[in-house]
């Protein structure tokens, strides 16, 4: 996990030790620059799966000048199919590539799998390629004016650039900026799943979608599983699972359990307020799943203070995280961190991919309404009042429209709600703490399992639980669930309210 900053045809406004500070919010081990004649590099490290001296970034040789955040999971199996094996000097993701590109050019992209944005500046052609994982785990900006180009893993990078008034309000209304726009104009999240070429004699950028590798396989969900845990385990570093004691963390455990991997668990505690605020007890069955399956269970509370204290620690980081949840996992993360921990896992994904939430199950109620009212006035109604206000525009349902409402709901989910709010929060939140949240159910394997199951009409993650049943008591799997969403009564806060606060005093205290 690392911040990355590159300049192409243009040159940064602020000074070596700004961009170091502001990079120094991906990664604190080690700080370092590379320069061309038309571009400058940045990279700030936090290292993960080497060590520093091995780690240390950009990346590069006579041909080609390599960036990277985050993780390519499978990259020393690429290894294993190209020619020269002699250049290899370390165990890093980032040597792969460098030698990878060189042998493959752009057909490397659709082998990468995991949490990751990258570029590759190509000093022989001219062309820089920049690429962001399928899912959009990991963040990555841009900013492209005549023939200059500015791309850069944090936000933070573009906050003296002109906000965007319009995005602003749908931000207030919605919780993030409409798809790929940002609160800053002229400042593009950049696609995910997409190549972008860049002429940096031109200055033209272009976009080709790449297909990733058929990752097909006869193997079974669950040890699907398994091995995406093995795989997003395997770091020298201390590693813990964020656990709700829901059906997504207990596979996650379940899966660690039977890899005899000794995680600890860390959960949140609202002392009472549950029942009181309409939350299910989630805490008694995290307790009991925990002691089922032999696993360490630290329980995270908190004081009446710590909201107060988010309050401020929130303008602090890169961009807003308006969903109110990001108040436990920040105390998580930082408990985590006293403890030692650099890695979390954590079980996003499965809701979208899965048909985990109510709302798809309310949605396919409604496919079965005659179609005089089933309008897309109704649609945006149900979506904005069952969706935690997280309401639909028209022109976002006309993307993701779909052959029922069903299927509309979920496709915004999978590319609206998880890039931008679920994953985005998680991962910045987890960053401030410097520890990396990896996504273990994001894979294309588990997530061709539930497409499958999609196609069937089955919502409700029921092959998920079907895998629990075998292990675990029912009675544990089928209950209401709230997750680490936060019971805002408890600070008399209106949650409209609370995110307009949020989002105003974060713009208020930028640079």
């Amino acid at each position: 996990m690392c911040g990355i900053l590159a300049h192409i045809n243009c040159s940064s406004p602020f000074s070596l030790q700004k961009i170091e500070a502001i990079l120094a919010k991906r990664g604190t081990d080690f700080f370092s620059t590379a320069k061309t004649e038309r571009a400058t590099f940045y990279h700030a490290l936090l290292a993960l799966t080497d060590n520093i001296e091995n780690s240390i970034q950009p990346l590069q040789n006579e041909q080609d000048i390599v960036l990277l955040n985050g993780e390519i999971y499978n990259h020393l199996e690429i290894r294993t199919s190209l020619l020269n094996q002699s250049f290899f000097k370390t165990q890093t993701d980032t040597e792969t590539l460098l030698e990878g590109f060189q042998q493959l050019q752009s057909k490397l992209f659709q082998y990468l799998r995991g949490m990751f944005s990258l570029l590759i500046y190509d000093k022989t052609n001219q062309h820089t390629y920049i690429y962001r994982d399928f899912f959009g785990i990991k963040p990555l900006y841009y900013s492209h004016h005549k023939k200059e180009l500015t791309v850069c893993s944090s936000l933070d990078y573009f906050k003296k650039r002109q906000t965007d008034e319009e995005q602003i309000n749908l931000t207030k209304k919605r919780g993030w900026p409409l798809q790929n726009n940002t609160l800053f104009k002229n400042v593009q999240q950049f696609p995910k799943g997409e190549l972008g070429i860049f002429d940096n004699k031109k200055g033209v950028l272009s976009f080709v979608k790449i297909k990733p590798k058929d990752y097909s396989t006869k193997e079974t969900l669950f040890d699907s599983i398994k091995a995406s845990v093995k795989e997003q385990a395997a770091s020298p570093y201390k590693t813990g699972i964020l656990f709700s004691g829901g059906i997504d963390s207990t596979l996650i455990a379940l899966a660690a359990k039977q890899l005899h991997l000794k995680l600890p668990l860390y959960t949140f505690d609202f002392k009472g307020n549950q029942e009181k605020f309409g939350y299910s007890e989630d805490l008694l069955f995290a307790k009991q799943i925990a002691e089922k399956l032999n696993l360490e269970l630290r329980i995270v509370s908190y004081k009446d203070s710590d909201f107060t204290d988010y309050l401020k620690t929130h303008r602090t980081f890169s961009e807003p995280y308006l969903d109110l949840a990001g108040f436990s996992l920040h105390l998580l993360c930082k408990q985590a961190k006293k403890d030692g921990v650099k890695i979390l896992l954590n079980g996003t994904g499965a809701d979208e991919f899965f048909g985990g939430y109510r709302r798809h199950q309310l949605a396919k109620c409604f496919n079965f309404i005659p179609k005089l009212l089933h309008g897309k006035a109704l649609q945006l109604l149900i979506t904005k009042k069952f969706t935690s206000a997280q309401a639909i525009e028209k022109v976002t349902l006309k993307k993701y429209s779909g052959d029922s409402f069903t299927q509309t709901v979920l496709r915004y989910d999978q590319n609206e709600y998880l890039e931008n709010n679920n994953l985005k929060y998680t991962d910045g939140i987890g960053l401030f703490h410097g520890i990396e949240i990896r996504v273990p159910l994001l894979t294309h394997q588990i997530v061709k399992h539930g497409l499958n199951e999609l196609n069937k009409n089955q919502l409700g993650k029921t092959i998920l639980k079907e895998i629990l049943y075998k292990y675990l008591p029912k009675s544990l799997i089928d209950r209401p669930k709230s997750g680490f969403a936060l019971p805002i009564q408890v600070f008399g806060k209106q949650k409209k309210k609370l995110r307009t606060q949020l989002l105003t005093d974060w713009l208020n205290h930028q640079i």
